[in-house]
């Protein structure tokens, strides 16, 4: 037990390492695009902290496996250069002993990847859909920049600021606003974005300005000027819609079978799966020699996991497609994977084709 608690130890402290780090760069990521979107008046800026951490919470099911797979693998690997296996194994303490360790914590692993799988992901991916269609339906005047034209779609306005002030006001604006046959135009000192207590509507409201009223090409027009005027921002039409395919619930999938649910099942499946079976695969490839240093297989590593990645994206679409049936799904991938863990274990085990055959051919 002391040695199971010892590589689940290690293992797990450089699987927070990693995924730390796996995480950083994803919310990074997402944080510069989601700052563009802001910049350029696509989304309030006081929703980015909420947007971060639902979408966050709907990558850890790709981010989790791959992070223990590289856990796995540096966690060993440091275990073969310093000779601690080979002092290990002269204990008889060898391959076996650290699947069994390592598998009970890939099981532990797995249970809270298909929890955030099936019912956090798609939760989040809903959260996450339905706050940002508000936001961007809310965003009518985030954004803003001086010496740019604004366009208010629901309120059927246009308008233009020369300058902002530190207070959150507009300086010299202009706007246009067209109702039924005639076309407004404004042109204020400064204006303000409001909110009635009472009925909390939003006013824009324009201080110090003149307002002229008319059809384009004509000369009859009206000239009026105001010392402050109002116009009523009407509320956001928010319309969700059905939502993607990640953001509906598994008990959603599961009885609509269609095909692309029956994909997307077998996805969601796939990544518990994945911890169990890139654990055993992790573990082969760690062996190394000690001149070969900790990272040596590293790269082979992340091959490895990009062909598996890349097969199960095959493999869905195939399903979507309907090219492959339904009860076969992803299994023919977890299973050419283990096969790969089938044939590491034996090479490592000592066993070949060659030396089976030499064995068969010598004489009584």
């Amino acid at each position: 037990m002391i040695i199971y608690r010892y590589f689940v130890r290690e293992t797990f402290g450089t699987f927070v390492g990693v995924v730390s780090v796996l995480y950083l760069i994803f919310i990074s990521n997402r944080f510069i695009r989601y700052l563009a979107d802001a910049a350029s008046g696509k989304l309030p800026a006081d929703v980015v902290t909420g947007l971060l951490a639902v979408k966050s919470l709907s990558a850890l099911p790709v981010l989790l496996p791959l992070s223990f797979f590289l856990a796995v693998l540096i966690a060993l690997g440091r275990f073969y250069k310093d000779s601690e296996m080979t002092a290990l194994a002269a204990c008889g303490i060898g391959v076996g002993t650290v699947l069994r360790a390592l598998g009970v914590a890939a099981v532990a692993l797995a249970v809270i990847v298909g929890g955030v799988t099936f019912v956090a992901a798609p939760w989040a991916q809903r959260a996450g859909e339905r706050l940002q269609i508000t936001a961007e339906a809310q965003a009518d005047f985030a954004g803003i920049a001086a010496g740019r034209f604004k366009e208010v779609k629901n309120a059927g306005l246009v308008f233009y600021v020369e300058r902002l002030a530190d207070d959150g006001s507009m300086e010299g604006v202009f706007a246009e606003k067209e109702e039924a046959d005639q076309r407004n135009l404004l042109v204020a000192r400064r204006a303000r974005q409001t909110v009635d207590d009472a009925t909390g509507e939003r006013y824009l409201v324009f201080y110090d300005g003149v307002r002229y009223e008319g059809a384009p090409g004509e000369a009859d027009f009206r000239m009026i000027e105001f010392e402050r005027h109002g116009v009523r921002m009407p509320a956001p039409a928010v319309s969700m819609g059905e939502s993607r395919l990640g953001g509906r619930s598994t008990p959603e999938l599961w009885a609509r079978r269609a095909p692309d649910d029956v994909a997307e099942l077998h996805w969601r499946l796939a990544m518990p799966v994945s911890v169990l079976i890139l654990c055993g695969v992790a573990i082969m490839l760690s062996r190394t020699d000690p001149r070969q240093g900790r990272f040596a297989k590293l790269v082979t590593a992340i091959l490895v996991y990009m062909v598996y990645n890349n097969l199960m994206g095959v493999g869905r679409t195939w399903v979507e497609r309907g090219k492959v049936p339904e009860w076969v799904g992803l299994w023919w991938v977890h299973a050419l994977m283990l096969a790969l863990f089938a044939v590491l274990w034996l090479r490592q085990s000592g066993w070949s084709w060659r030396y089976r055959a030499k064995r068969r051919v010598q004489p009584a």
